[in-house]
C-alpha cells in the first residue's frame, strides 16, 4: 500500500485547511495510506521539508495558496532531492490558475490538481500515470461531494476552527476574485444534508465554525433554513458567515434580531462605494439598503460586524477612497479592514491591468504597488493607516482614547492620516505593544493640542483598565496621582468589606479580588461626567464597580 501525505501550510495554528479533509474524503474507498499533516508559515522551511519527508512516503500532496507559496517554493526541491521517488502534487488557487508558472520554475513538480477532488482521485486511480502534468476534471455537484470530517479528525481540530460549506460558487463576478470566473457556478447543498452535517459538530462543543461560502446570503430559502436551525440547535458556537448586506430584507433583519447575544459574526465585503469604480469590478449594489442594514445590525448589537474595504481599486483615488472609509467607519462596526488589491492570477483583474495602469508584486501575495488613481506614496500612506487603524480601532484596547481624539476631527480618514504623517516625520516605530502605542498618541495630542493632557491620561487609563487584565498601570500612566488613588481606595473598600451593612455592590468582594483589581478615578470633570462616577474598581474579570463615596 502506498503511503500518501496530504500537507497544508496554514497563516496561523487555530486555522485549517477543509480542502485536506475533502481529498483524505473523497478517495477512501482507494488503497491508500492517507495522512493529513498541517504546518504554519511561521516554522522554519527546512523543517517543515524535514517532516514531510519522514516516513519516506511515495505520493506529497501540497495545498498551495498565496500566503504559504513563497514556503512551497523553497521546499519544492528538497522534497525531491530527499525523496527522488516520491511524486509531488500540487493543488490549491495558487497553482491551479497559473499552472505553467509553476512546471517551468520547478521540474520537480510531477502534477498540478487545477479543480479539486475528481481531478485528485483520477490521478490516483490511473497509477499517478498521466499525459500531461496539468489535470482537469470536472466535478460531481457538490451535494455529491461528502462530508469532509470524521470522528477521528476531531482530537486534532480541538480548539481551532472549523471551514465548512454548504455551497461553492458565487452568484458575483467581481473581477478580483477567483470565484468570478465562469468555471465557479453556484451549486447549493440540500438542507436536510446540511443539518446532518451540522449535528456532527454539536458532540464536540466547537468554539467556532466558519462557512466559507463566498456569498452566504444569496438564496434566502437556503440560508434562512441555516440559520434557522442553528438557532434551534446550537448554544457555545459562534457561527462566521460572508454576506452580502443589500441582500438583507426586514424578515432577515427581524430574525437576526432574536439571534443569542455573539452566536453569529458577520463579515461584509462593501470593497468601495464609488460608483465608477464599482462598475469597473462588477460589483453591484444599492448603497442606501447597504448602509442601512449595517447601520441596523450594528444597532442590534448582538452580531460581531466585519466590513471590509479595498485599496488600490479602479477610479478610488486616495480622496474617493477617503470617502468610503469615513461613510464605513461612521457605521461604528467592530472591525474595518482596509485591504489591499492582490491582483490574483486568473482574474480578469490580471488580464485588464495594464488598462488601468496597475504595476503589482510578481510574486504572491500580488499586492498592488500603483495604479492611475494611486501613486506608490498614496499605497504606502494606506499601508501606516490600516496598520494604525488595525492597532486603535480594530483591536479595541483604545476605544475611548479614540473616540475622544477623533470628536475633533470631522474625518476619521483625516485622524488617521495626520497620525500617520506624525508618525513618519518624527521616524516613530508602530507597535501593537500597548504602552508603545499610548506613548505614540499622548506625543500626537502634544504636537496638535487637540484635547487636554488630563483628558488624554483619564481616556487611556480608562482603556487600560478596561481591557488589559493586569492589576497596575505601567510606568506611562502612573502618577502621584494614580498612587493616592489606589492607595485611599484600597483602605476604604478594605474596610467597608468587614461590615455587615456594607452596600450590596461590595458585598461579594473578597480581599484577595481586591489585591487583584485595579482603581480608577478620573483628574477631569469632563469624564467624570462621562462616567458619572467618582471611583471604579476593575475587578480581575474586568466588571467594573462605580461609587461616588467621598473617601
Amino acid at each position: 500500500m502506498k503511503r500518501l501525505k496530504l500537507i497544508a501550510i496554514n497563516a496561523r495554528f487555530v486555522h485549517t485547511n477543509p480542502a485536506l479533509f475533502y481529498l483524505k474524503r473523497y478517495i477512501r474507498d482507494l488503497d491508500f495510506e492517507t495522512h493529513i499533516e498541517e504546518f504554519t508559515i511561521k516554522e522554519d522551511p527546512f523543517l517543515i521539508s524535514k517532516r514531510i519527508c519522514s516516513n519516506s512516503p511515495d505520493i506529497i500532496a501540497i495545498s498551495v495558496y498565496i500566503w504559504n507559496s513563497a514556503i512551497v517554493d523553497k521546499i519544492i526541491p528538497d522534497i525531491k532531492e530527499k525523496l527522488p521517488w516520491c511524486k509531488i502534487i500540487l493543488g490549491g488557487p495558487e497553482v491551479a490558475f497559473n499552472p505553467e508558472r509553476w512546471i517551468e520554475n520547478h521540474k520537480e513538480i510531477d502534477y498540478i490538481i487545477c479543480n479539486g477532488e475528481e481531478a485528485f482521485k483520477s490521478l490516483l486511480l490511473m497509477g499517478l500515470d498521466y499525459g500531461e502534468k496539468k489535470i482537469y476534471k470536472p466535478n460531481p455537484h457538490f451535494n455529491e461531494i461528502p462530508f469532509p470530517y470524521l470522528h477521528e479528525d476531531m482530537d486534532r481540530l480541538k480548539n481551532r476552527f472549523i471551514y465548512y460549506e454548504s455551497s461553492r460558487g458565487c452568484p458575483f463576478k467581481c473581477s478580483y476574485c477567483l470565484s468570478s470566473r465562469r468555471d465557479s457556478d453556484l451549486q447549493f447543498k440540500d438542507i436536510e444534508k446540511i443539518k446532518e452535517e451540522l449535528s456532527f459538530f454539536k458532540a464536540y462543543n466547537t468554539p467556532l465554525i466558519k462557512f466559507v461560502d463566498r456569498t452566504f446570503n444569496s438564496k434566502k430559502e437556503h440560508y434562512r433554513a441555516i440559520w434557522d436551525y442553528i438557532v434551534k440547535n446550537f448554544s457555545g458556537t459562534r457561527f462566521h458567515f460572508e454576506i452580502y448586506p443589500d441582500l438583507l430584507d426586514q424578515d432577515d433583519l427581524d430574525f437576526l434580531q432574536r439571534v443569542p447575544q455573539d452566536m453569529f459574526q458577520f463579515e461584509m465585503g462593501v470593497q468601495s462605494l464609488n460608483p465608477k469604480t464599482l462598475e469597473a469590478i462588477h460589483r453591484s449594489i444599492n448603497e442606501e439598503k447597504l448602509l442601512q442594514n449595517i447601520k441596523k445590525l450594528q444597532e442590534m448589537g448582538n452580531i460581531h460586524l466585519h466590513v471590509d474595504l479595498i485599496a488600490g481599486l479602479p477610479y478610488d483615488s486616495l480622496r474617493e477612497f477617503s470617502k468610503s472609509f469615513d461613510r464605513i467607519y461612521s457605521l461604528q462596526c467592530h472591525h474595518l479592514q482596509c485591504g489591499f488589491l492582490k491582483v490574483l492570477p486568473g482574474t480578469e483583474m490580471e488580464e485588464k491591468g495594464n488598462d488601468f495602469g496597475i504595476s503589482y508584486n510578481i510574486k504572491a501575495p500580488y499586492t498592488i504597488i500603483q495604479n492611475n488613481w494611486m501613486s506608490k506614496e498614496d499605497i504606502a500612506k494606506l499601508e501606516v493607516i490600516a496598520r494604525l487603524l488595525d492597532i486603535y480601532h480594530n483591536g479595541e484596547k483604545f476605544t475611548i482614547t479614540e473616540k475622544n481624539l477623533l470628536h475633533f476631527y470631522n474625518s476619521p480618514f483625516k485622524f488617521y492620516g495626520d497620525l500617520a504623517n506624525f508618525i513618519e516625520n518624527k521616524n516613530l516605530v508602530i507597535s501593537k505593544d500597548w504602552e508603545r502605542a499610548a506613548a505614540i498618541l499622548i506625543s500626537f495630542n502634544l504636537q496638535k493640542a487637540l484635547i487636554e493632557e488630563k483628558l488624554l491620561m483619564d481616556s487611556l487609563r480608562w482603556d487600560w483598565c478596561s481591557n488589559i487584565k493586569l492589576h497596575y498601570y505601567p510606568p506611562i500612566l502612573k502618577s502621584e496621582f494614580t498612587h493616592n488613588i489606589k492607595k485611599k481606595c484600597f483602605s476604604y473598600v478594605e474596610k467597608i468589606i468587614k461590615e455587615d451593612n456594607a452596600p450590596e455592590k461590595f458585598k461579594t468582594l473578597t480581599k484577595e479580588e481586591l489585591k487583584q483589581s485595579i482603581f480608577f478615578a478620573p483628574e477631569t470633570t469632563i469624564f467624570k461626567r462621562s462616567i458619572n462616577s467618582d471611583y471604579v474598581i476593575f475587578l480581575p474579570n474586568k466588571k467594573a464597580i462605580y461609587f461616588n463615596i467621598e473617601i
